[in-house]
């Protein structure tokens, strides 16, 4: 048995319409979304990812490096444009743009407090 790739990414929160203005916000263009009975979402394929975000009851995402916690990573285009418009929902930055060995990169927590990498590839 192999793993073959990422097939789906989501997330929970109970702040539904500031998560998905936040994710709009880094480039993704989201959907309205239902399965059958199931509840509206918001949906959008990436890379050949399904990335999905859900209303939920409130919670407190783990502090990274943690047990438990995790950090997901962007590429995006412009690093320094893409941080500008993140920061307009008052989150907490980790780390402004900076060089990295992978490319130019900045982290942030998304509105449910997971910390979030978007990354300029060199």
């Amino acid at each position: 048995m192999a793993v073959h790739g990422l097939g789906s990414l989501v997330f929970w929160t109970s702040q539904l319409a500031t998560c998905r203005a936040f994710y709009e916000a880094l480039g993704f263009e989201f959907e309205d979304e239902e399965h059958e009975e199931g509840p509206l979402h918001f949906a959008c394929e990436v890379g050949g990812v399904h990335f999905a975000i859900y209303e939920g009851p409130p919670g407190v995402a783990a502090n990274k490096g943690q047990g438990a916690s995790s950090l997901i990573g962007f590429k995006v285009d412009d690093v320094d444009a893409v941080f500008g418009r993140l920061c307009s929902f008052e989150t907490e930055v980790l780390w402004e743009p900076r060089a990295a060995p992978w490319g130019r990169t900045a982290q942030l927590r998304d509105p449910d407090g997971r910390p979030v990498e978007i990354f300029q590839p060199r």
